[in-house]
Order: C-alpha cells, then sequence, then structure tokens
C-alpha cells in the first residue's frame, strides 16, 4: 500500500491523540444532544416501548424473557443502567451515546490495525456526522453497531488472525447473535475468509481448529440466552425471528405496506415453517433470487439514504481502489459488510440495519480521498490533489452534517409528548385490565394497560363490531391510526360518533382522541 506524501509535520502518533479528544467532544455532544429527546417516537423507538422496556420491567419482577427477534444481549445493559439511573428511557438513551463512541473507538481501533491511523480517524470522523440521528436514540441499533466493531476489533487486531484474537472475537461475537441474529454475519464472514482467503497461509488442520476454537467462542458468548431458555421454556434455543422473515419474504412488496398484517402473517408461518432451517431449505431458490434482485437496488438505497450526496459519489470508487490494493486481512476484514449486505438483502431495506456497515463505507470514501492515488506524477501534482482532496472531504462532512441535523430535529420535532398526559387520564378512568386499540405501544406502556392493534377496518361501523367482539373497552386515535386508517377520520369529530363512542379526551391541537367504548 503506497504512503501518503508529507505535506504536514501531523504524524500517525497524533491522529492517535486527536482522536481521543475528538471521542470525548462526541461524548458531551451526545449527552447535550440527548437532552432534547425527552420520549421515544413513533419510528425507531416503537419497539423499546413494545418490547425492550416491558422486558426490563418483567425481569426485575421475575418474569421470563422473550422477544420474537432478538435474545437479550441488549436488555442486560440497558437492565443496569436502569438500576443506576431509574428511569428506563433515559437509561436507553445513555446506552445508545455509550454505544456510539465505543462503536466509533473499536472501528477507528480496526482500521488503525488494517490500515493506518489516519485512514481511521477521518473514517471515525465522517461516520460520527453520519450516525447523529440514531446516536441519542433508545434502540438496539448502536449497541449492536458496537458490539459487531468490538468483535471485529479483537478478530483482526494485530492486522491478521491468530487463534487467540479468533477466542476474544468468538466470545463477542457470540453475544452480538446474542443482541440480535443476524450477528451470524460474523462466523459465515470470518469461515469465509479462512476457507477462501487463507490471510496467514494457515494448513486445512489450523483451519479446522480456528473455526473450532471460534465457534466454541461464540457458544461461550452466547451462552447466557440458552441457560434462561432452558429455565423458562425447556428448550435450548427460542426464537420467532423465522416467522418475521418469513411473512416479510413471502410476502413480497405487500409487507412493506404499513396496512400489512404482520401478525397474521407471522400466525401463517409459524404453522408451515419450524425454524429458521426449514424456512430456508424449503424456499432457498426464492431467497437466493431475492438477494440477486434486491442486491443493486438496496445499494443504491444505502449510498442515497445512509450516505448521501456528494458522499456516495466516492464509495464505489474508493471501494475499487481498495480492492484493488488490499491483501488479504484487508480483504478479510472486508467480509464482514459483504456478509452483512447479502443477509439484510433478504428483507425489506431499513437503513437503521445498515448501521455498522457504515463504518465500512465511510472508510471507502477516506480511502479514495487520502490515499495517494497520483503518486507516479509529480510533486506539485500531488499537493494539489492532497488540498483538493481535503477540501471536498470538508463538504461531504457539511453535506452530511446538514442532513444529520435535519433527520435528528424531525425526529425530536416529532416526538409525541403528549402521550403522558393521554396515559395519565386513561389510568384515571380504567382499570388494570381494560384493553385499549392504538397502532403503536406508548400509550399502553405509559398507561400500563394492554394495547391491542388497530385493525383494517373501513369504516366505524366495523370499528365497533370489532371493538366489542374483542371486548376492547377504549379506542386510541392519533396522528399514527390517522395516517394508516384514514377511513376512520370520523374519530377526529366526537360529534359525529354514535353515542357508543364516549371521548376522554381531545386535541385538534396535537391530533389526538382517546375514547371510552359504552357498554
Amino acid at each position: 500500500m503506497t504512503s501518503m506524501p508529507t505535506f504536514s509535520n501531523f504524524s500517525l502518533k497524533n491522529y492517535e491523540s486527536l482522536h481521543w479528544i475528538f471521542l470525548l467532544s462526541v461524548l458531551i455532544f451526545l449527552l447535550a444532544l440527548s437532552s432534547f429527546h425527552q420520549i421515544g417516537a413513533y419510528n425507531v423507538e416503537t419497539d423499546f416501548y413494545g418490547s425492550y422496556a416491558p422486558n426490563v420491567h418483567k425481569m426485575l419482577h421475575g418474569g421470563k424473557y422473550y422477544d420474537e427477534d432478538h435474545g437479550p444481549g441488549y436488555i442486560f445493559p440497558l437492565i443496569i443502567l436502569y438500576l443506576i439511573i431509574g428511569d428506563v428511557f433515559v437509561a436507553g438513551k445513555i446506552l445508545t451515546i455509550i454505544s456510539t463512541v465505543l462503536f466509533l473507538l473499536f472501528t477507528f481501533l480496526a482500521i488503525k490495525s488494517l490500515f493506518n491511523s489516519r485512514y481511521a480517524f477521518y473514517t471515525s470522523l465522517l461516520l460520527f456526522v453520519l450516525l447523529i440521528p440514531y446516536s441519542v436514540l433508545a434502540s438496539t441499533d448502536m449497541f449492536f453497531a458496537f458490539v459487531v466493531s468490538l468483535s471485529v476489533y479483537l478478530i483482526f487486531r494485530k492486522g491478521d488472525f491468530c487463534f487467540k484474537n479468533m477466542f476474544w472475537g468468538g466470545i463477542v461475537a457470540g453475544y452480538a447473535f446474542m443482541t440480535r441474529l443476524n450477528g451470524t454475519i460474523i462466523p459465515l464472514a470470518i469461515i469465509f475468509s479462512l476457507i477462501f482467503i487463507n490471510s496467514p497461509q494457515w494448513s486445512w488442520r489450523d483451519k479446522l481448529k480456528a473455526t473450532g476454537i471460534f465457534l466454541l467462542a461464540m457458544l461461550i458468548g452466547s451462552m447466557p440466552w440458552y441457560i434462561m431458555n432452558l429455565i423458562y421454556y425447556g428448550k435450548f434455543f427460542v426464537s420467532g425471528a423465522h416467522e418475521t422473515l418469513g411473512a416479510s419474504l413471502l410476502a413480497g412488496k405487500s409487507a412493506q405496506s404499513a396496512n400489512f398484517a404482520w401478525g397474521a402473517e407471522k400466525e401463517k408461518i409459524a404453522r408451515q415453517y419450524h425454524s429458521l432451517f426449514a424456512l430456508i431449505f424449503q424456499n432457498f431458490p426464492l431467497i437466493a433470487k431475492t438477494v440477486i434482485a434486491n442486491i443493486p437496488l438496496y445499494f443504491r438505497s444505502l449510498l442515497s439514504y445512509l450516505v448521501g450526496y456528494p458522499g456516495f459519489l466516492f464509495v464505489a470508487p474508493g471501494l475499487l481502489i481498495l480492492l484493488a490494493r488490499a491483501n488479504k486481512a484487508q480483504l478479510s476484514f472486508l467480509t464482514i459488510p459483504l456478509f452483512g449486505f447479502l443477509i439484510y438483502s433478504i428483507v425489506s431495506f431499513i437503513t437503521r440495519f445498515y448501521i455498522y456497515i457504515l463504518g465500512y463505507v465511510a472508510l471507502f470514501v477516506v480511502y479514495f480521498l487520502f490515499d495517494n492515488l497520483l503518486f507516479r506524477y509529480s510533486q506539485s501534482t500531488q499537493k494539489k490533489f492532497f488540498y483538493l482532496s481535503r477540501i471536498i472531504f470538508i463538504i461531504i462532512l457539511l453535506f452530511s452534517l446538514q442532513k444529520s441535523k435535519f433527520l435528528i430535529s424531525k425526529t425530536i420535532a416529532n416526538e409525541p409528548r403528549y402521550i403522558k398526559k393521554v396515559a395519565e387520564i386513561l389510568k384515571e378512568n380504567s382499570n388494570e385490565d381494560d384493553l385499549i386499540l392504538a397502532r403503536k405501544p406508548h400509550l399502553g406502556y405509559f398507561s400500563e394497560r394492554k394495547t391491542e392493534l388497530f385493525p383494517d377496518v373501513k369504516n366505524i361501523k366495523d370499528l365497533l363490531e370489532y371493538v366489542r367482539a374483542h371486548n376492547i373497552r377504549f379506542v386510541y386515535y392519533g396522528i399514527v391510526e390517522s395516517e394508516l386508517r384514514p377511513s376512520l377520520s370520523e374519530l377526529k369529530h366526537p360529534e359525529e360518533l354514535p353515542s357508543d363512542f364516549q371521548l376522554i379526551y381531545g386535541s385538534k391541537t396535537a391530533k389526538v382522541f382517546l375514547y371510552r367504548i359504552m357498554r
């Protein structure tokens, strides 16, 4: 790999020191930013109120942990922070902030091990700007990205594979799997690298030994989940992830619709397939066809939505140049985003799933701009490119910062802060066993009432028949319900409704209405 022209006295050691100052600044900035984010919004943080926060309370009171799609890897640190802080949402925000800083740290360290600290610093800088919209949200996204980056760093920390790295990287990879099942990207990528890239030129015996060490370490890292499953359910592995995958895969484009009946589709998948392996085996041609069709589409989406203009212009050129010059260890490093991207190409494109891949994408941009592409030309030409590349990088940072500012501002502006007031009113006017009908879990969480999802009904008459048939006592019609069920817009006008609907709370300013169903 060609060295950079030395037009400054800034050494590689200086970049390491500067990065620690940068991380401290990031921590302070995110703590300040998080103070403006007071309640989880209706998009990314829906799962927090629907699953993670309830699981925290349930486990602390001796209940069983269960999540359809994920293991308890995120819940464990969330419980610890909750016990320290006393507020589960604040604990979720703090966990995300810490994870963001650690993600930046271990991305820096991994790139430094395989390339140099200059690439690592500028990659970390660009990565942070791209991460701002996700860096204070109460969700698993940043925590999963951090755990993946830690595992990758441990595997490549000496710039190459070794048995010791396989063990410690495997331990953390197991924890990543316990956090999200798509943590399987790490063993898939590493085993593929051992077989086909084989950076240390190991014999087949060494390859098998390294694979065994890695898989054993993964088993150890994810063992708490299996023990919990055995205690609670009498089975080693319990997950309904194949139901979500099957519902998304077999329903095709209709699964991307807001009206898609996930519950009904997942029940259908559960009856037909009993495991993820059965689902994949019986639908392998469809899965392969889906992935092939989604690769170009999702790559464009990844560049457009996560990177944005003008940064995305330099991703593909940087990747191609890197591939042309990469050694075997660097090629092995690049298999992580490759397998992650292929796995995600099975389901609908959701930007936050690709967050941990952003570190690699940022590296491609930095590699193109900061590598000495013109090393054969005169010193004068090199110098011009040196300064031009830095000007372009600053422009990319400014555009990315503007985009990130817009996204995080939009999230904060759309927070349903009024929901706590509505929840208090609901608690005062209901019993603990009363059911409420809503599209999001926020109201049910804050009011400590069970939520039933809004059905796909066409008019008020059908809605009334549905709630009576399911013994639902309260109907909540807010912004999300209004968007997804516009045919029920009469719920915005209490005076036009039958006497069966008694208005408990209404705000035309906040566009929220809560009704009691009269018996």
